[in-house]
Formats: C-alpha cells, structure tokens, sequence
C-alpha cells in the first residue's frame, strides 16, 4: 500500500521530516509567543473558542472539566504531562500548555508529510503538503493557543495512517478508535472508516466497541482523579449540544440564514487554508470573503489543487483504500459544522490536515511540476497573508 524508497533516500526523508518537525514546533512556538497571554481569559474572543477552559482543564485538577463528555479523557491524557513539564520548567504553566500544543501540531504536519511520503515515494510532494500545513490560517490561528483541536487534529492524522500499513492487527486498529475517541467524539469517525475499510462489517464492529470499551473504562478512572469529569457514554452527556446549532427555527428565519450557510461553507473549505480578514463583533469572527489581492490569488490555486486532488481520489480504481475514508471523513465533518458551532474556522485544525492530504492526490494526475509551482506559489501567498491576517486578529483583540 505503500511506495519503497532506497536506503539513501530513506535517509534523505527521515532527515527531512525531522526538518518539518523540528521548524513546524519552532513555528508553532513563534505564533504562541506572541499571542497576548491575556486573551486566555476574555471568554469566547478567539473566534469562540473556550481557551480559559482549556488551559485550566490543561494544568488544573481542580477546574471544571466539564466537557469531557465530548472531549471524553483529554482531561486524564493531558493534564498529567502538562503538570510533570510545568515542574520541569520552574512551575511555568502557560509555557508547558504553549510547548504541548506545539508538539501535538508539528506532530500533525509530521503525519502529513509520513502519509504523502509513504504513499507516493516522493519527497518533494511530502514536503509540499506539509509546509502547506504549517503556512494554513488553520495552523497559525490553532496551533498558537490552547485548545483540544491540535491534540484533536493529531489523533485524526494517526488514525489515517493506518490504511498505508500492508498489515494491521485487530489490536491495533482497537488502539485507533480509543485514541481518536479519546479527545474528540466525531474525531472518532476517522478511526471507524479506517477499520471498516480494513476489516469486514462484522469484525470492524467487535473491534469499535472495543476501542469504545477502552475510553469509556478510562473515563470511569479519570472521574476518580478528576471529580468535575462528566461520562462521554451517558445520554446526558448530548443535552447541551442542541444550544449549540445554527439551524433556522421558523419560516422567516430561512432567507437569513441562507448567507450565513454559504459563509460556512466557504469557511469549511477554504478560510481554513487562506484566511480571511477577521472582524471584531463581541468576538472574533472571519469576513466574507475579505480578502486582498494576494488572499484572492492564495484561494484560487488552492481551489484547484483542491479539486485536482478530490477528481484524482476518485478516479482510482480501489476506492476504498484512500478515497471512501477520507473523503467520507470530510462529507460527516462538513455536514456536522455546517450546523454545529459558531463557524467552521473554530474547528479547522481537525479537517485542514486531511484536506490538504487529498490536495496532495492532485499529482497522480501528471503535470507534475506545473503542479509543483502551483503549490509552491500557494504556500508563499498563504503564509504571507495569513501571516498578516492572524497579526490583525491580534491587534483588534490587543486592546481590550
């Protein structure tokens, strides 16, 4: 399922994903240096997303862990790690979580490039895809605070590792549902699709409820330490979901809400690549498509190679190997944002990794180095202004 490379081109790529790592977490650590440490505790102003509650849930056994019914032992994996390394730094906290969260992310672009690189055999592809990663509004925006979403969008990527591997035991693809579950409830779709296209019907579902078994035994242990947790597997654990749906309530409502589902679509497939100019309306919010002259070139090559690489997915005879998974990933995780949440941006750094591995497919249709300049120019014009777009966050939420 995989290409072979020879024994110095082995050495040249395992060298070059250090590389990526190594400058993603440098990256990832740059971003988070310079986000004022105070917007941690202004609820909900980057672009909604809970950071105090994170960060306490982070470092603090005594906080509320509340959402741990859906983020069901992030709580019990993380905090533990996060305290050991705060003593390790002198009793720093905030710079153990920024270290933390820039490990999950570069983790991340380190599966990303493994994935491409094993696939196709090709560096240079591996290290497009990768860098395109780390220069994506997502990366700069989520990988730079503390949230779930960086641990989350890691544990998707290892997940879809697993169909590369020409063998995989039960006990391991057992060990992918309890991982991917562990952080995120719909992050455990990426470990379904994987075992489901791995095994018959049958065994996939003995192999599920086994890796459900798992979190939810763990979850039991983590009320033990940590009081406040709530059980990811108990019907009340759905109860507030609901308040969290934009769906229009009557008749009148329909028309204005056809904007702003347009808007998330758009901000699903594309704000999470290219940013665009945020606004400040008692939080965070990304523009309607607001972009300048470089964000509009930056969308445009990216929605071609973004759709170079979904015709390439599913031209391939076998498509369950990589095009049923991964692009039922994207179909569930679009029509779960597409009414969940304040917008989809919030929640990018779980689909831009696999968004991005299916643009990488674009080169199974030839024109290889057109393609390679296409990327290329992508990268460039991305980084540039998501660079600026996420100092512009920056400077409207400075002051408050």
């Amino acid at each position: 399922m995989f290409k072979t490379v020879s024994l110095p081109g082995a050495y040249l790529g395992a060298l070059a994903m250090v590389a990526i790592l190594v400058c993603s977490f440098a990256w990832s650590m740059h971003l988070s240096l310079i986000v004022p440490d105070k917007i941690i505790r202004i609820e909900n102003v980057w672009y909604g997303a809970d950071l105090g509650r994170v960060f306490d849930n982070m470092t603090d056994t005594n906080s509320n862990h509340y959402r741990t019914k859906v983020h069901p032992i992030f709580s019990f994996l993380i905090l533990p790690p996060t305290q050991v390394l705060s003593e390790l730094l002198g009793n720093q906290p905030l710079l153990a979580v920024k270290i933390l969260i820039s490990v999950f992310s570069s983790l991340t672009v380190g599966f990303v490039f493994l994935f491409v690189r094993m696939r196709t055999g090709s560096l240079l592809q591996a290290v497009l895809a990768s860098v395109l990663l780390a220069s994506s509004s997502s990366y700069m925006f989520w990988s730079s605070v503390p949230e779930t979403f960086s641990v989350g969008g890691m544990s998707i990527m290892f997940a879809f590792m697993f169909l590369l591997l020409p063998n995989v035991t039960n006990l391991q693809l057992a060990g992918i549902n309890a991982f991917s579950l562990s952080f995120t409830t719909t992050n455990w779709m990426s470990a379904l699709l994987v075992t489901y296209c791995r095994r018959q019907p049958g065994q996939a579902s003995m192999i599920a409820v086994a890796g459900f078994l798992l979190v939810a035994v763990a979850a039991v242990w983590q009320g033990v330490f940590i009081p406040s947790s709530q059980f990811f597997f108990l019907p009340a654990a759905l109860m507030e979901e609901p308040a969290y749906l934009v769906v229009p309530w009557g008749e009148n409502d329909l028309l204005l809400y056809v904007l702003l589902y347009v808007q998330r679509i758009l901000s699903y497939l594309v704000y999470g690549i290219v940013a665009p100019t945020a606004e400040y309306q008692q939080q965070l919010v990304s523009g309607f498509l607001s972009y300048g002259v470089i964000g509009w070139i930056a969308v445009v090559l990216w929605s071609v190679i973004l759709s170079y690489g979904i015709v390439a997915l599913l031209m391939q005879k076998d498509r369950s190997r990589f095009a049923i998974p991964l692009l039922f990933f994207l179909f569930s995780q679009a029509v779960l944002h597409f009414v969940y949440g304040d917008e989809p941006f919030l929640y990018s750094a779980h689909f831009v990794p696999v968004l991005v591995l299916v643009s990488a497919f674009c080169f199974d249709l030839g024109k290889r180095r057109l393609l390679s300049g296409v990327y290329v120019a992508l990268i460039f014009l991305a980084a540039y202004s998501n660079y600026l777009q996420f100092h512009h966050a920056l400077s409207l939420v400075a002051n408050l």
